[in-house]
């Protein structure tokens, strides 16, 4: 089950890479063009996934264990820490009351 947990982790961080190279290459001024309105060729999205914050904590490599990596710049889900899961971060922060 450990082995699953860190695969679907990995899986995770790996999806998240893919989304940002592909937001940094399709992003205008980024080399390509913008797609023109209505264009279909080509067809492109961007999501901006901003800086949240840095910690000494790999929930993939050490997880359960805060301080135990080299620090990490984490980007988009404010709530990633060591012990955080596939559930968790897909569940994300709770919206505010």
């Amino acid at each position: 089950m450990e082995r699953r947990h860190l695969l679907a982790l990995s899986a995770v961080g790996f999806s998240v890479f893919l989304i940002a190279l592909t937001a940094g290459l399709s992003a205008p001024g980024a080399g390509g063009a913008a797609p023109s309105a209505g264009s279909t060729q080509g067809a492109r999205f961007v999501t901006r996934c901003t800086y949240s914050h840095t910690l000494s904590d790999d929930p993939i490599v050490h997880p359960n264990q805060p301080g135990a990596s080299h620090s990490h710049d984490f980007f988009g889900n404010k709530t990633t820490d060591a012990f955080s899961t596939l559930a968790s971060l897909t569940k994300g922060a709770e919206p505010p009351a």
